[in-house]
């Protein structure tokens, strides 16, 4: 290999370094809280927004952050600032949603806070806001975009529909408690239908077995007087008396059959 080309493969990579993008990142990180009880000092059922960001490794300057609302209302009175260190020469102006920042340096960061109504409580997570940061870091103007979105399963909305799901889920069981119930004073009146047929039959049935005890009675007490009368006849008459006798072989059969 000639020391021309050897020379020119060098430069190649020399300049391909020295043009190589550089990886210009700020980090930014960011809360939402939505205040579904209302427990906060707030006007109740806010989405308490806070953005936090840091030049990373390298300081930044002419830095802009855009807040665009987008299914939420933010209230203009709630942004709040903040720098760390407390004393960091760190200068930022605001213009109605939009943040200014001179410099930022390694080591610094920036809070903004502030406050966003829902526009609608119907959707389990809704896009606050898009923001949207632009700055110059390493002699470069980068751009990064961020979507704000909040969780809203929590809303009165949603708690309204747990509330009625809950309660058709407890009529559904109402309702199968008072069918078994129902079932229950059914089984209970055929029991006691059964009950008092059966009572009546074993009433009528004794009665009737006491009304034909009463009659085989009467009937063996009008034999027996007709057997005393024919004795009296058949005092001294032979054949009086096997006429009797015959009488009464046949009554000893038929109370034998009964």
């Amino acid at each position: 290999m000639s020391i021309k080309v050897l020379e020119f493969i060098l430069l190649s990579v020399l300049l391909a370094c020295l043009f190589m993008p550089v990886d210009a990142r700020i980090n930014f990180n960011y809360t939402l809280n939505y205040d579904h009880d209302g427990t906060s000092q707030y006007f109740g059922e806010e989405i308490r927004v806070k953005l936090v960001i840091d030049p990373g490794a390298n300081e930044v300057r002419d830095m802009r952050i855009d807040i665009l609302e987008d299914e939420a209302l933010i209230d203009d009175t709630s942004f709040e600032e903040a720098k760390y260190p407390a004393g960091a020469p760190v200068n930022i102006t605001r213009v109605g949603h939009t943040f200014f920042c001179d410099r930022l340096g390694v080591g610094e960061s920036i809070a903004l806070m502030f406050n966003a109504y829902p526009k609608t409580e119907r959707v389990e997570k809704i896009k606050v806001a898009d923001v949207i940061i632009s700055y110059t870091q390493l002699g470069e103007r980068v751009k990064d975009e961020e979507e704000l979105k909040a969780n809203m399963s929590n809303s009165s909305w949603f708690k309204y529909v747990n509330l009625l799901e809950r309660v058709k889920s407890l009529e559904s069981e109402i309702g199968s408690i008072q069918m078994l119930f129902n079932i229950g004073i059914l089984f209970i009146i055929l029991a006691i239908f059964v009950v008092v047929i059966s009572v009546f039959i074993l009433w009528t049935w004794r009665r009737k077995t006491a009304a034909e005890r009463e009659n085989i009675h009467e009937e063996f007490c009008n034999k027996l007087k007709e057997i005393s009368k024919g004795l009296d006849r058949a005092e001294g008459n032979p054949s009086e008396v096997h006429v009797l006798k015959r009488k009464v072989e046949r009554y000893i059969k038929e109370c034998g059959k009964k």
